[in-house]
């Protein structure tokens, strides 16, 4: 649900109504949440004196009166279940006018609102007592409470007034009376939930879903960001095994990517353990390295990690699904003109698209697909991308279903889908206040711990800062609470203090504390031990540029001589070519001699015994005819002598053939066969 802004008594009213909501809830055994809802609409038509509406105008009604911005679809079923309401042509008509409210509600109503008061009255002291020098404005004080309480995933406008807020919640954390409130209200968004995403049928899941989760998620299951977070996490865990107790319908897994992610992450711990890299201050680096005296001991732990993660939650890496894969392209929300901070979240976001093919639902539980998350950037460009992705369905649905949601609304989701509300079983752990508080006070502390530490490296190396007052400020950032169960009202201002001032008291403290000096002093050890290093590592690098850039140079001369030897190679190889080929034309020549002699000489032959022949017959015949005159010899000489001269044509035509064809060009030869 997204709020907008309120005026304080508007604020304090949306803020009762949920109480309200809650207490009505547990004053009765509901069967299912429109019968809830049906007291809300009694209250709407009694006060507001209706007595015909249409669902719309009763959805109307709703916001302006409790703040419930309901589907209409919701607010119409709860209708029908009214026995003093009948539907008429399109409209709702109240039939027994003499129908009255019942009492209970309206005191519970009036309670509420007494409290929520009580609440904005005892914030507003708070922060003017311990924000004197600081003008507040109170409308936007309880805008960001009621933003604070109801909308948990989103992040606020006013970080100031959330971290007031959170100090606020755990300066009171012994005071029943306001811890009593503030869950009151949480309860009631959560049973809000289940109306807003229109989850009829509770008690349990009807479609099968796979959920992955982010590295964040996975450290808190393995204890790495203390107990609260490991809490919450195993109430998500515990609500997953109810829903698979008779048939698997949550499959719970990773990306690839958050795989990388965190082996990342274990390699940075090994280089931290073997003092190659600074320390980073993190929950869950402290918690790892913790009990590690060498890399072999964080391969371990990695190793039980994952081993863990499979066995004892049955939660394993997604190695299957090809993500950029030509099938998929379709359904790629990734661009690269994006913020650089949320380009990681919107991958993941992309990677839900994917596996939904696109589709839409109509709850998260119902997508199939989930991702789940405690990084705000990554939910924020998961509702920037459901805005795009619903445009077109949101009269369909009236709602926007997200991509990526964080763990406590999936927990949420499913606390109310089991029907444990309606099973009279405890709330989730995440609805109380002071945990929330925490939870976001030691979230900023870590995120200032870290811009510190860079912020002294930085001044350091730069010479702004002096060796003793680094390490005064980097020890102070590491005495600092990360966990959420290490913070308290007693603790909390200077936890989350972060002046140079504060930061430089360790360098006067150790001046007169014998362990501050000798932990002062180990630092400075480590400092110049890494300066050292650091030094070395530089003179190597230069002395390895020196090395490399002397190889190169040697490889350019080598590569030279090689290619006058290559070149010198190819001119023996050409030459040797030349002659072989004078020597094999020299060969083809004499060949050709050679066979032409010997047509030549076969031809001869032929001709020859073709001409005695010839002359043989022509003597026979001048025997028979003796009688023959003389004109007539003549005449059969100059035949004979015309043949003659026909059979040299034809002897001196072949030998003129065989000569071409003996001595013509090899290439004109291919050419001619070619042609052929």
């Amino acid at each position: 649900m997204m709020l907008k802004q309120k005026s304080k008594l508007e604020a304090i009213s949306v803020l009762a109504s949920y109480a309200t909501l809650r207490s009505v809830f547990e004053s009765k055994q509901y069967q299912n949440i429109y019968q809830l809802l049906l007291e809300f609409i009694k209250y709407v038509v009694i006060s507001e004196k209706k007595h015909v509406f249409t669902s719309a105008d009763m959805k109307k009604m709703l916001k302006e009166s409790f703040g419930f911005d309901l589907p209409e679809a919701v607010v119409r079923t709860a209708i029908k279940g009214a026995t003093f309401i009948q539907s008429k042509h399109g409209q709702f008509v109240v039939t027994d006018l003499e129908y009255q409210q019942d009492d209970q509600f309206e005191k519970r109503k009036m309670i509420a609102d007494k409290e929520e008061h009580y609440l904005a009255e005892c914030l507003l002291e708070y922060a003017q007592k311990t924000r004197p020098d600081v003008s507040l404005n109170s409308e936007i004080m309880m805008q960001e409470l009621m933003t604070y309480l109801l909308e948990p995933d989103q992040e606020g406008g006013y970080s100031d007034y959330r971290e007031l807020i959170s100090k606020f919640i755990l300066a009171f954390e012994d005071n029943e009376r306001i811890q009593s409130n503030l869950n009151s209200i949480r309860e009631g968004c959560v049973l809000y939930l289940g109306l807003n995403n229109n989850i009829a049928e509770v008690g349990r899941i009807t479609n099968r879903i796979t959920i992955y989760l982010a590295t964040e998620i996975l450290f808190s299951l393995s204890g790495y960001n203390g107990v609260i977070y490991k809490d919450l996490a195993m109430d998500f865990i515990n609500l997953v095994k109810k829903a698979n107790s008779h048939s698997s319908m949550i499959k719970l897994s990773y990306f690839p990517e958050t795989q990388k992610e965190i082996e990342d992450f274990f390699y940075k711990a090994e280089k931290i353990v073997e003092k190659k890299e600074p320390y980073l201050d993190r929950p869950a680096m402290k918690a790892i390295i913790n009990g590690c005296s060498s890399n072999t001991d964080v391969a371990e732990k990695q190793a039980d990690f994952f081993h863990n993660l499979q066995l004892g939650f049955g939660i394993t890496c997604d190695e299957k699904t090809r993500f950029y894969s030509e099938e998929l392209d379709a359904y790629n929300l990734e661009s690269m003109e994006i913020d650089p901070q949320y380009e990681e979240g919107l991958r993941y976001v992309s990677h839900i698209n994917k596996l939904r093919r696109g589709k839409m639902s109509t709850t998260e539980l119902d997508a199939g697909y989930l991702y789940i998350t405690n990084t705000i950037s990554t939910l924020i460009i998961s509702r920037q991308e459901a805005k795009k992705a619903n445009i077109e369905e949101r009269d369909k649905y009236e709602r926007m279903f997200d991509y990526a949601v964080s763990l406590d609304h999936i927990t949420n989701m499913l606390w109310y889908k089991l029907g444990n509300g309606f099973g009279n079983e405890g709330y989730p752990k995440n609805v109380q206040a002071v945990l929330k508080a925490k939870s976001l006070l030691s979230s900023k502390i870590i995120q200032q711990i870290s811009k510190s530490f860079e912020k002294a490296k930085e001044d350091y190396e730069s010479g702004d800062l002096t060796k003793e007052k680094a390490a005064s400020r980097i020890i102070v950032l590491r005495k600092k609470p990360t966990l959420p169960e290490e913070l308290t009202m007693d603790n909390i201002d200077k936890s989350l203090d972060f002046t140079d001032d504060y930061l430089d008291q360790y360098e006067n403290d150790a001046n007169k504390n014998a362990a501050a000096m000798a932990e002062m002093a180990s630092e400075l050890e480590y400092m110049r031990t890494k300066d050292q290093q650091h030094e070395r590592e530089a003179h190597q690098n230069a002395a390895t540029m020196a090395h490399m850039a002397q190889e190169l140079e040697e490889m350019r001369t080598k590569d030279k001589q090689r290619e006058a030897e290559n070149n010198a190679l190819e001119a023996r190889v050409a030459a040797f070519e030349r002659e072989k080929a004078e020597q094999q034309k020299e060969k083809q020549r004499k060949e050709n001699i050679k066979s032409f002699v010997k047509r030549l000489i076969v031809k001869s032959i032929i001709i020859i015994v073709l001409i005695c022949v010839f002359a043989w017959i022509t003597l026979k015949l001048q025997k028979r005819e003796p009688e023959s005159s003389i004109l007539s010899m003549i005449g059969s000489l100059l035949g004979l002598l015309v043949d003659l001269a026909a059979v040299f044509g034809l002897l001196y035509s072949i030998i003129k053939k065989d000569c071409e064809k003996c001595f013509q060009n090899p290439k004109q030869e291919s050419t001619e066969y070619e042609e052929k």
